[in-house]
């Protein structure tokens, strides 16, 4: 979520604690404050599902490739040459036992995963003749079925993130644009400029911008004023 998009939600959730304070939900303004009041419910919930769902991906992320590496190097890279060479004259052992690249994607690797281990059971006793843990197929089914379940976790937080934001997308707009509703039926209400014209545009007016100031930019967390132009030479 954009600095922007903060500052428009902080907006409609001050409008709605104006309405309430005011007592405006009778016509003409209650069906432009209802609208509002939902919004204000909805919208911080909105950013906080956003939010929430970035933090868990970019956890799982990192324990993601973790464990990538793990399946990959300790199981498939082990098993992989050692399987080619015992069962070089079975049909399909070569396609089987042939490790594939660092950066294949995670459902094709969980699947190249499967396909091994489920061979290696079948052969099992080949694998034994060679001094190999009896367990091994369980040990590689274990590190696979960790790596699809964090695969599965990623995919969840991202389609969280996602949904997330397109509702953000979509109902920032229409409660902006529900305040300027209410700014045109309040308007013979804010010439007094009493104190309810200016609650009102403490209210519905943006918070200040956070950041750098727009045509400067950040260096090592320090604010640095972008260079001035030099004056321009008088014409001759």
């Amino acid at each position: 979520m954009t600095n922007e998009d903060s500052r428009r939600i902080a907006s409609v959730v001050r409008v709605s604690e104006f309405g309430k304070t005011w007592q405006l939900d009778t016509p003409p303004y209650g069906a432009v404050l209802k609208r509002l009041h939902a919004a204000a419910e909805r919208l911080p919930w909105l950013a906080i599902e956003q939010q929430n769902a970035h933090s868990q991906w970019q956890g799982d992320s990192h324990v993601l490739d973790l464990l990538r590496i793990d399946l990959r190097r300790k199981h498939l890279m082990k098993y992989g040459p050692m399987g080619k060479d015992a069962f070089k004259h079975v049909t399909g052992a070569e396609k089987v036992f042939t490790v594939p690249d660092a950066r294949v994607s995670i459902p094709a690797l969980i699947a190249f995963a499967d396909a091994m281990a489920k061979f290696i059971e079948k052969h099992m006793e080949g694998f034994l003749a060679l001094e190999q843990p009896p367990d091994l197929v369980d040990r590689m089914r274990a590190a696979t079925d960790q790596l699809r379940v964090h695969h599965r976790s990623i995919e969840e937080s991202i389609a969280r993130q996602v949904a997330a934001s397109a509702a953000l997308a979509r109902e920032v707009p229409e409660a902006r644009k529900d305040i300027r509703i209410l700014g045109a039926l309040l308007e013979d209400r804010l010439d007094d400029g009493g104190k309810f014209a200016t609650q009102w545009h403490k209210a519905q007016r943006l918070g200040k911008r956070m950041g750098p100031p727009r045509g400067g930019k950040w260096e090592w967390r320090t604010w640095k004023e972008p260079p001035k132009r030099p004056p321009k030479a008088p014409p001759d």
